[in-house]
């Protein structure tokens, strides 16, 4: 459920393997040319590293699924050595920083190889799909909201409130039932 920015701002001091735990608390963003003051460095725009994610709330702690965990003690088996507290969890092959381009690429690649019906989806909709499926096991909104990073769970509510049609439908169908018909 994290933003694009969060996970490539990842690194791994932020990572608690023992207790499955992963703490965003900065947040990677590349800023294309706009004026002299973001001049490209050797050609590539510069990037920023802001000290905190979108939201206050955006500061949290995410509990690792052990599929997650798994996944990411593979990554530092294939970064090493570059696994110090300092250094980014998910690096190019030549060890610079990943970018969501890239990224996005890798998760179309393996979309097509699987052949999933979902194909050049990009990466926010994985954010979108934790969510879903979260709201669709009944976790409480306000849970998936702080999983989110989100600063109100207004802000949940009106992005998943399609989703709440079932839960409409059976709480009408709750009053059938005190009535008898």
């Amino acid at each position: 459920g994290l933003r694009i920015g969060e996970g490539i701002g990842l690194t791994w001091r932020d990572v608690d393997l023992d207790k499955n735990i992963i703490t965003i608390n900065n947040s990677i963003t590349r800023i294309k040319q706009r004026d002299d003051e973001y001049k490209p460095i050797d050609g590539i725009p510069r990037v920023v590293k802001n000290n905190s994610p979108k939201t206050k709330k955006g500061t949290r702690d995410v509990y690792l699924t052990q599929r997650a965990k798994f996944a990411i003690e593979q990554i530092k088996i294939q970064n090493a050595p570059r696994t110090k507290p300092d250094d980014f969890l998910f690096i190019s092959d030549s060890g610079e920083l990943a970018n969501a381009k890239n990224i996005r690429r890798t998760l179309n690649a393996i979309q097509k190889n699987v052949e999933t019906t979902i194909q050049n989806s990009g990466l926010h909709v994985i954010r979108h799909s934790f969510a879903t499926l979260l709201l669709l096991r009944g976790v409480d909104i306000k849970i998936i909201s702080e999983l989110l990073g989100h600063a109100k769970v207004s802000t949940t509510y009106d992005i998943y409130a399609h989703l709440f049609a079932k839960q409409k439908i059976e709480a009408i169908a709750s009053l059938d039932k005190l009535t008898n018909m």
